[in-house]
C-alpha cells in the first residue's frame, strides 16, 4: 500500500525507542507505522579501545571510512537522549565523533532511504482510539517514487478583542467544509452560536478531530492562534489535544528573529 509521510516522531516504551511515522494512504485512509530503531554514531576504529574504557556501549567495526580514509566503528545505544551524553564523554577524552548530531527520526529516514512517498508492507490493525485508520507494527517501509496523495488541509483563524483577551470566534475552512464558531447567543445562517467559551473550545476540538486534516495552517498561526488557543484550553482545564493520537500538542514559541516557533501536533503537519 502506497502512502505519504505527513509527520514523524518517536516514543520510548520499556527502555526501547520507536519511530512513529504518520501519513495518508493511497486509499485515503490514515496510517501510523511503528518501528523499533536504535540510534548510533561513529568513532575512528583506532579510538575503539580508548572508548571501551570510558563507557559500556555496543561497538561494531564497519566498512565505512571518513574523509581521511580511516576505518569507522559504530556506537549503538538504546535511546536517542543518551547519544549526546556518550558523545560528550568521548569528546572530552579527545575522541572525535561522527554523525552524532543527526536527529533520531532523520537517521531513520536516511537509513531507510525514505522521503515523502513510501510503500508500506505488513499487517495492520484498526486502533480503538484516535483518528488513525490503520496501525502497522514493524512494517517494511520502502521508497515509492512519483506518488503524491491528496492531503487534507484545514485553515483556522481566531478572532479576539484587541488585547487578545476575550475569544470572539473560531473559523474553520476546507474546500468541502466551512464553519464559524461564534461565542454568542442566538441563531445565525453561517455560524454556530455557542455562548460558553469552554463549550466553544470543546466543539472546536471535536471538529478538528472529525475533519482529521493532514495539515493545519493559518496566518501567524503558531505564534498567535495556537499560542492563544493553548492558553484558553489550559484556563478552561481542557487537554490541548488536536492530533491523531491521545497526546497533547506542544508549542515552542521563539522570540528570536532568526528562529521560527514550532508546533508539535501528533500526526499532523
Amino acid at each position: 500500500m502506497k502512502g505519504f509521510i505527513v509527520y514523524i516522531s518517536s516514543e520510548v516504551k520499556d527502555n526501547k525507542q520507536f519511530v512513529y511515522t504518520f501519513g495518508r494512504l493511497e486509499n485515503s485512509e490514515t496510517f501510523l507505522a511503528i518501528n523499533h530503531f536504535r540510534p548510533y554514531f561513529y568513532i575512528k576504529t583506532t579510538d575503539r579501545k580508548k572508548a571501551e574504557n570510558i563507557e559500556k556501549v555496543e561497538f561494531e567495526d564497519t566498512d565505512y571510512k571518513n574523509f581521511q580514509d580511516e576505518p569507522m566503528t559504530r556506537i549503538t545505544l538504546d535511546l536517542s537522549k543518551d547519544v549526546p551524553l556518550v558523545r560528550d564523554l568521548f569528546v572530552d577524552a579527545g575522541i572525535i565523533c561522527y554523525e552524532a548530531d543527526i536527529r533520531y527520526v532523520n537517521r531513520f529516514l536516511i537509513d531507510k532511504d525514505l522521503k515523502g512517498s513510501i510503500d508500506i508492507q505488513g499487517d495492520y490493525e484498526r486502533p480503538a482510539e484516535g483518528t488513525i485508520d490503520r496501525m502497522y507494527v514493524e512494517p517494511t517501509l520502502k521508497q515509492a517514487p512519483d506518488y503524491f496523495p491528496k492531503l487534507k488541509v484545514l485553515s483556522i483563524d481566531i478572532e479576539t478583542d484587541k488585547h487578545a483577551g476575550d475569544l470572539y470566534a473560531i473559523g474553520l475552512y476546507t474546500p468541502t467544509f466551512q464553519k464559524v464558531l461564534i461565542k454568542k447567543k442566538g441563531k445565525f445562517t453561517n455560524a454556530e452560536a455557542i455562548p460558553d467559551e469552554e463549550r466553544l473550545l470543546e466543539r472546536f476540538q471535536e471538529l478538528v478531530l472529525e475533519i482529521d486534516p493532514d495539515i493545519l495552517t493559518g496566518w501567524n498561526f503558531i505564534d498567535f492562534d495556537l499560542k492563544y488557543l493553548q492558553e484558553r484550553f489550559k484556563k478552561n482545564k481542557i487537554e490541548f489535544r488536536l492530533g491523531r493520537i491521545n497526546r497533547p500538542c506542544k508549542l515552542r514559541i521563539s522570540d528570536s528573529f532568526f528562529k521560527d516557533s514550532s508546533a508539535d501536533i501528533p500526526g499532523r503537519m
